[in-house]
């Protein structure tokens, strides 16, 4: 084992993306040969990493669980060096929501709930799905396709009553305001979803009910939990078929209606939106968090975190990203890019390499 105090230079820190680094995709057992290597070397070496990946809607002990599994070695990752698409939004919400009053609506996956109410145990939110159960007229559409079911109805306003604390769950329209929006991953029933979300954007202050002045500035935050287009896919029963559309279409789809709508009611554009995972500086400040705290696990208070790395495929996300926001990039050609595809300027690696085992290989040789 190398020991701190032996190595030339500090420690490196490395944030590795996971589909198309490590396992072809996250469903199944098919990592990379390359994978098990890597995973020896970061170990032998005491070296510290996270996995920075746009994938969302679990929690993340069922991510880690996922990862486990699709490389073949359980242990692999512990829970605390898993960061997905939505995590920042857990800092966010305590940021933005600073009285009772104020919500948080949640979009995406109809288990999206377990993750708050769960994992970062809070209570200030409605999901998409509770508010069409509670106000079904919201979205008609919806309500005639009997989504949701009238049982799942009744489940949902049982959660959100015991969740907020609410005996009539009309409060939530005459005296609770959101203060923000939460997309955390591709959502079911898009028609809902954009209709829910516009009203509480056009409100006044967050009101769903009241519409705001033409020239008044949006309230409500709205956030993304990322805007990739397509997710990498295999299916070797239909091998052309190498990409499905991921939540970047639903927010372009969303984002061009409510403009459209917008100007056919003569409002003046005002519209804000963020994304909490790569290539946002919010992705990689909460790597470069995590990547302290995994250092100190491994060597207490002696020294500090060296030079930062991220490892991944992708020219647009995880490159891009990673020298937007302080990392060293190495992109290797086992998953998006392929040898020989052109990079657009702000997306150079410093390193292009055939896969995750050289990448670890060529970091260590730096610093020992």
């Amino acid at each position: 084992m190398v020991i701190f105090y032996k190595m030339k230079k500090s420690i490196p820190a490395i944030a590795f993306d996971f589909t198309g680094v490590f396992s072809v995709h996250y469903k199944g057992s098919q990592p990379y040969p390359s994978a098990v290597k890597a995973l020896n070397l970061l170990n032998k070496y005491r070296i510290p990493f996270v996995v920075l990946t746009n994938a969302g809607g679990r929690s993340d002990a069922e991510r880690c669980e996922v990862m486990n599994r699709a490389v073949g070695v359980q242990g692999a990752f512990r829970v605390g060096q898993v960061i997905q698409a939505h995590t920042p939004m857990q800092s966010i919400m305590k940021r933005e929501l600073t009285n009772e009053q104020e919500l948080a609506l949640v979009g995406g996956g109809e288990e999206t709930w377990k993750i708050l109410e769960q994992e970062w145990k809070v209570n200030n939110f409605v999901t998409v799905q509770e508010m069409a159960a509670i106000f079904p007229t919201l979205v008609p559409l919806s309500y005639k396709a009997h989504y949701p079911d009238q049982q799942t109805c009744d489940t949902l306003k049982q959660r959100v009553k015991a969740r907020l604390g609410l005996d009539n769950l009309d409060h939530i329209m005459t005296d609770r305001q959101f203060r923000t929006i939460f997309v955390m991953s591709n959502p079911y029933m898009w028609e809902t979803h954009m209709q829910i979300m516009s009203d509480v954007l056009f409100s006044e202050q967050g009101r769903i009910g009241t519409v705001r002045a033409p020239d008044a500035e949006q309230w409500p935050t709205l956030y993304y939990a990322q805007r990739d287009l397509v997710i990498p896919f295999k299916d070797d029963n239909h091998p052309a078929l190498k990409h499905r559309f991921s939540l970047g279409v639903f927010a372009d789809c969303f984002e061009n209606i409510f403009h459209r709508q917008y100007k056919e009611e003569g409002y003046k554009r005002h519209f804000k939106a963020s994304m909490t995972g790569k290539p946002s500086a919010l992705a990689f400040d909460c790597a470069k968090e995590r990547l302290k705290k995994e250092y100190v696990e491994l060597y207490g208070n002696q020294g500090q975190v060296g030079k930062l790395y991220m490892v991944g495929d992708s020219l647009t996300s995880d490159i891009y990203g990673g020298n937007q926001n302080g990392f060293d990039t190495v992109l290797v050609t086992t998953g998006n890019y392929k040898e020989g595809m052109p990079i657009a300027k702000g997306c150079e690696p410093q390193m292009i390499v055939q896969d995750v085992g050289v990448a670890v290989e060529k970091i260590i040789a730096d610093f020992i």
